[in-house]
């Protein structure tokens, strides 16, 4: 069976190959485990093992990625497919400016849409701020969700990352896919 797309990343970062994460994995009774239970012990393995990989500072992030690639190793899930059952799809773009007018030329593109790829909106879009983030979040009138996150890249540079959820097959992940690219395109 060929490799999950993110285990060659996982290997990278953590400092520990792919085939040892199945083993360690398999040994641990993996394919009969839940997600979270695979989690904790990639967790606890990359705090113990990975000694001053990339992976060691930010562990437990690793740890969903080991568990979700070995998922996919095991065919329990697909690549976008989440432990729930349903797809996601997350495209992102770098803006050319700090975190307020990287969300003043989100809403402005957005406007005022009532729906996004032909699916009605299904309320008031959301929005909200941290010091070091700002979001905005609609739900559509097909049961799936849309969150933008937008995060400090530098000084002068933000990411604008858009997350859809709830998807219910692998073809609408990239139907999507290719509805926010275009959006994103528009971003300046």
């Amino acid at each position: 069976m060929p490799q999950p797309p993110r285990a060659e990343a996982i290997a990278t970062a953590t400092g520990i190959s792919w085939s040892a994460w199945c083993d360690l994995l398999d040994r641990a009774s993996g394919p009969s485990l839940p997600h979270d239970r695979l989690a904790v012990l990639a967790a606890d393995h990359i705090a113990t093992q990975a000694g001053s990989s990339a992976a060691a500072s930010n562990h437990e992030w690793w740890a969903q990625g080991v568990a979700i690639a070995y998922e996919q190793q095991i065919g329990r899930r697909v690549p976008g497919q989440t432990s729930r059952g349903d797809f996601q799809v997350g495209v992102s773009k770098t803006f050319a400016g700090n975190l307020d007018a990287a969300l003043d030329a989100w809403l402005e593109l957005i406007g005022a849409r009532t729906s996004i790829g032909g699916v009605r909106m299904e309320g008031e879009a959301r929005v909200s701020s941290t010091e070091k983030w700002r979001y905005w979040r609609v739900d559509l009138a097909d049961g799936t969700r849309v969150s933008v996150d937008i995060g400090r890249k530098t000084d002068q540079k933000s990411t604008v990352g858009i997350n859809h959820t709830r998807l219910d097959s692998t073809e609408l992940v990239e139907e999507w896919r290719g509805v926010w690219k275009g959006i994103l395109a528009d971003l300046s």
